[in-house]
C-alpha cells in the first residue's frame, strides 16, 4: 500500500493530469509506480547544479558555495554534480562563481546522459539535439576540451543561447543549425559517438506549477514526436563509425516515446557485420528501473521512475529514460 502522503500527492496532481495519460500509466507500469509517477507533479524535488571543471577547480567551487551557506548532496555517480534544495538556488544564482560559470544548474537527467554517454578526449562527438546546451557543455568538461563536439539544433534562437552558454562554460564545441534528420546521411561514420537527446513529450517534467508543462500534451502528439524520435536515431546510427556509441534519451515516460523507438531501430538495424546492439550503460546510474516489455542486455536500458518520498537522487531524477546502443566494428 503506498504511503499516504504519497497518495495525497498523486489525488492532488490526477486531476490536473490530462486523463489519456493518467490511464495510460496505469496501464504501463501499475498502480504503484503510477501513484509515484503522479505524485511527482505536486513534489518540488531537489536542484542538481554541476561543478565545471573547464572555469575552476569543482572542490573549490563547492568549498566556496558552502562558506556562502549552499548545502550539498554530492551525486554518486557522477563526482561533478550534487543537489541543492529549492531554497538554496537563489544564492548560487547571486553568486559570483554562477557568473564566472564555474557552477551551472542543470537536471539530474541531463546530467545523467552525458555520464551514460562515457565520451574521451580526442574523440569525435555529435550532440545531435544539442540546445540549450548543458549536455554539450558536460561532455566538454569530460573531455577536458580535447577533441572536437559538433552541436546541432534546428532552433536559430536557441542555437544564439547556446553559443552564449558554451562561452559562459568555456566549453569548446562547433555550434550548427541543421535538420538532425540528415545528418546521418551527410556525414556517414563520421562521429565516435552519437548523444540524441530527442525532443519529446516532457511527461517527466509535468508540474502543477507550470500549467504550460501540461496544457499542450496530447495522445497525437506523442505519436508524432515517436515517429520523429526514430528518424533522429537513425539518423544517428547512420553517423556513428563502427564501433562507435549511439546514446539515446528522453524526459518522458511513455512506451511509444522510448522502447518502441528502440525496438524499430534494432530491427531495421541491428544485423549485419555493422548493425547495431544493446550494451550495458557505464557510471552506475541509479536509481532506475527496467525497460517496459523490452528484452534487453541488462543495464542497457534505465528508466527513471521517481519517488518523491525516496533519497534526494530518487526526486531529481523525474521521468527520463536511456538506451545506449554500439555499432558493430567489422
Amino acid at each position: 500500500m503506498p504511503d499516504p502522503s504519497l497518495l495525497s500527492l498523486a489525488q492532488s496532481a490526477e486531476a490536473a493530469l490530462p486523463g489519456a495519460f493518467v490511464e495510460r500509466v496505469r496501464n504501463e507500469f501499475g498502480e504503484e509506480r503510477a501513484v509515484r509517477i503522479l505524485a511527482s507533479a505536486a513534489d518540488e524535488p531537489p536542484r542538481a547544479v554541476r561543478f565545471n571543471p573547464l572555469r575552476a577547480e569543482p572542490a573549490d567551487t563547492r568549498e566556496t558555495l558552502e562558506q556562502a551557506g549552499v548545502r550539498f548532496t554530492m551525486v554518486p555517480w557522477c563526482d561533478e554534480a550534487a543537489l541543492i534544495e529549492p531554497c538554496d538556488l537563489p544564492v548560487i544564482l547571486d553568486h559570483p562563481l554562477w557568473m564566472a560559470g564555474a557552477v551551472h544548474v542543470q537536471s539530474l537527467p541531463s546530467i545523467a546522459a552525458a555520464v551514460a554517454l562515457d565520451p574521451q578526449p580526442g574523440e569525435r562527438v555529435l550532440d545531435l539535439c544539442a540546445a540549450p546546451g548543458g549536455k554539450t557543455s558536460h561532455i566538454a568538461a569530460r573531455m577536458r576540451n580535447e577533441g572536437e563536439i559538433v552541436a546541432n539544433d534546428l532552433s536559430r534562437a536557441r542555437t544564439h543561447r547556446m553559443h552564449a552558454l558554451l562561452e559562459k562554460l568555456n566549453a569548446r564545441a562547433t555550434v550548427v543549425r541543421r535538420d538532425g534528420t540528415r545528418i546521418g546521411r551527410r556525414e556517414p561514420g563520421g562521429y565516435d559517438r552519437v548523444l540524441v537527446d530527442a525532443p519529446c513529450s516532457g511527461e517527466g517534467r509535468f508540474h502543477l506549477s507550470d500549467p504550460s508543462s501540461i496544457s499542450d500534451w496530447t495522445v497525437a502528439k506523442t505519436r508524432r514526436l515517436s515517429s520523429l524520435q526514430k528518424s533522429l536515431l537513425h539518423s544517428a546510427i547512420a553517423a556513428v563509425r563502427p564501433g562507435g556509441v549511439v546514446l539515446f534519451s528522453t524526459c518522458t515516460y511513455g512506451r511509444i516515446e522510448n522502447e518502441a523507438v528502440i525496438e524499430r531501430a534494432i530491427s531495421r538495424y541491428g544485423e549485419g557485420p555493422t548493425g547495431i546492439e544493446l550494451e550495458a550503460i557505464p557510471g552506475g546510474i541509479a536509481p532506475m528501473s527496467g525497460p517496459i516489455e523490452l528484452e534487453a542486455p541488462p543495464d542497457s536500458i534505465l528508466r527513471s521512475v521517481p519517488d518523491p518520498t525516496g533519497n534526494p537522487c530518487s526526486r531529481a531524477m523525474a521521468g527520463f529514460f536511456l538506451a545506449r546502443l554500439r555499432r558493430r566494428s567489422r
